[in-house]
């Protein structure tokens, strides 16, 4: 998760190989929730709420012992 300036390339013809996976397989988890919208902002939406879950939990401002509590109502919210 980036946090800081970052040269990488996200969604372009420069992105790296790995990054290009990466997101593919987030890609692929989200396309079990296709509603007929656009699966790639989908996919968007999916990675920045994680991206913002992990830095708040690493940075001791969201209750410790709530991780699991998160991730489900996370889940449960896109499977919806």
């Amino acid at each position: 998760m980036f946090s800081r300036s970052t040269s990488l390339h996200f969604a372009a013809a420069d992105t790296p190989p790995q990054l290009t996976a990466a997101v593919g397989e987030l890609r692929e988890v989200v396309e079990l929730l296709d509603d007929g919208g656009d699966i790639d902002t989908l996919t968007e939406v999916v990675f920045a709420a994680l991206h913002g879950l992990a830095p708040l939990r690493h940075g001791g401002r969201l209750r410790l012992d709530h991780d699991a509590d998160r991730i489900r109502m996370f889940v449960r919210q896109f499977a919806a």
